[in-house]
């Protein structure tokens, strides 16, 4: 493979990335934007086990305005736990789809398209300033 293919790697897998970190933000701007707002409470703790250490994700219980009581599981683990059983929690869902609900926090909704977004800037620039280099010179 050509030397110049070879650096055009790292910038198309950045902006492959950057795309992704776009589309992820917009999914959630619309999640957002669409979902309705119901007071819930951690019910219970999730625990999962990684590299032999146990983090917990929040079950959440909450009233939909149809009347439903509705669970779901945060999909963000922690340890320690980042909520006590009995703690009142703001939700949102989808009014179509009640099991589609996530915490109200907006560190918890827009954390993996930062974290998407800010890889995909730093492989593409980085792949842009090594190409630009070696390009000159």
């Amino acid at each position: 493979m050509s030397e110049i293919y070879k650096l055009l790697i790292l910038p198309a897998v950045g902006l492959l990335l950057l795309l992704i970190g776009v589309l992820l933000f917009v999914r959630v701007r619309r999640f957002v934007a669409g979902a309705l707002r119901a007071e819930g409470r951690v019910i219970s703790l999730a625990s999962y086990m990684h590299g032999g250490r146990a983090t917990y994700a929040p079950v959440i219980c909450f009233t939909a305005r149809d009347g439903g009581e509705f669970e779901f599981t945060d999909p963000v683990s922690s340890r320690p736990a980042s909520h006590k059983i009995g703690d009142r929690v703001e939700v949102l869902y989808d009014w179509q789809d009640h099991s589609r609900a996530r915490l109200a926090s907006p560190l918890r909704l827009y954390l993996a398209p930062a974290i998407v977004g800010f890889l995909g800037l730093a492989f593409t620039s980085t792949g842009i300033a090594v190409l630009w280099s070696f390009l000159r010179g």
